[in-house]
């Protein structure tokens, strides 16, 4: 196991972890991930409440269970947040709303593809060379 851990240690060195963080651009692709997911987030939530408070008679205690099996997992900050955020959507669940979240969740969701699709590209280093997802507008 001790030269599991020393070859481990000479191939993670400085100069690797300078080529993949800065060459790459590692930092920049996590963030550029992290914020189209943030903010796919949202409107997805929109989508399921709305569809939820339009096809069940009573969503909320569904709802209440759900946040209670994930209080162990989520902060309690964050679960409050989503929570009141659900409640809101929730109690003015209408048709505008959903529609609004089926296009907010696909056209955030279209973008965080293409950002997944951008760092695989950039992390493999292929060219991308399809029109369809248009990625050579994004560089």
């Amino acid at each position: 196991m001790g030269e599991f851990f020393s070859d481990l240690k000479s191939a993670l060195g400085r100069r690797m972890l300078w080529h993949v963080v800065r060459r790459n651009d590692l930092l920049g692709l996590a963030g550029q991930l992290t914020y189209f997911f943030l903010l796919f987030f949202f409107p997805f939530l929109i989508f399921l409440v709305s569809l939820t408070g339009l096809v069940v008679g009573r969503p909320e205690a569904g709802l209440k269970s759900l946040f209670e099996t994930l209080a162990g997992l989520v902060p309690s900050d964050a679960q409050r947040l989503v929570a009141d955020y659900v409640d809101r959507t929730l109690r003015s669940a209408s048709g505008g709303a959903l529609v609004l979240g089926i296009l907010g969740t696909l056209w955030l969701g279209q973008a965080a593809a293409i950002s997944i699709t951008k760092a695989a590209n950039r992390s493999y280093r292929i060219q991308e060379t399809r029109p369809f997802w248009g990625a050579a507008w994004l560089e």
